[in-house]
């Protein structure tokens, strides 16, 4: 699974896979992640808090601009949590997406 941000999706006030440009559609394939099935819990509502993720005025916007970086799109603390966890995402990963956060 991958999730095209919005913002790549859109033409005319219109949201779709159909409005992207083929240069990010190839950029999503990119970064596809499937989903585990086995319980994963590498990630805890403490490593948000600690990443300024949730408990701040921005929280939802490093979440979105993360979940962009990552590919498991954007969602409040507790989908965010589950994405980490179930979409595979290890703690070298997150480490890296938050420094391109914090350096842009």
């Amino acid at each position: 699974m991958h999730f095209l941000p919005r913002e790549e999706a859109k033409k005319d006030g219109d949201i779709g896979i159909e409005n992207a440009t083929p240069k990010s559609i190839i950029a999503a394939l990119e970064k596809v992640r499937t989903e585990s099935t086995d319980k994963r819990d590498e990630f805890k509502q403490v490593d948000l808090i600690r990443n300024g993720l949730i408990g701040n005025e921005d929280a939802s916007f490093r979440r979105d601009e993360l979940g962009k970086i990552l590919g498991i799109g954007y969602g409040n603390a507790k989908q965010f949590l589950n994405r980490l966890n179930n979409y595979g995402v290890n703690r070298e990963e997150f480490e890296v997406a938050l420094n391109k956060i914090e350096l842009s």
